[in-house]
This record gives C-alpha cells, sequence and structure tokens, in this order.
C-alpha cells in the first residue's frame, strides 16, 4: 500500500470517527487545546521528508492522517 493512500485513509477515517463521535454525544468539551498544536503540522511534514524512502514513511504517514484530522475537527 503507498503512504499516500495510507495517510488519506487515516484522515478521513478518523476524521468521520471524530464526527460520528460527536452526533452521539460520545465525545464532548472543550476542543481549544488544538488551536495550540497547529505547529506540529511542521514536525510531522518533516518528518514525512525525512522517511521518505524508508520503512517508517507508512507510519508517519498514518499518524499524520489521524493528527491533521484532529486539527480540523478542533478548528471546526
Amino acid at each position: 500500500m503507498k503512504s499516500g493512500q495510507l495517510f488519506w485513509g487515516a484522515l478521513f477515517l478518523s476524521l468521520g470517527g471524530f464526527v460520528l463521535l460527536a452526533k452521539i454525544d460520545i465525545i464532548t468539551g472543550d476542543w481549544s487545546f488544538v488551536f495550540a498544536l497547529w505547529p506540529l503540522i511542521f514536525v510531522v511534514w518533516g518528518l514525512a521528508i525525512l522517511f521518505r524512502n524508508t520503512k517508517g514513511r507508512p507510519i508517519i504517514s498514518f499518524i499524520s492522517g489521524i493528527f491533521i484530522a484532529v486539527l480540523l475537527y478542533g478548528f471546526f
């Protein structure tokens, strides 16, 4: 499986999961802490560049997909 497919799969799966769990009132709370974490996008992006041609690339892609989904959910 390509790491790009893994990234998009993790992104949409976790984003959909967050929205679904919020709709049925399983997760509630204050998501304002997400605004302080946005610089971590650059850290994950840098890790993806460093691990471009290694076996760790799918793991970084999966983690970055989940992280960006959390950020998107927190922003909206």
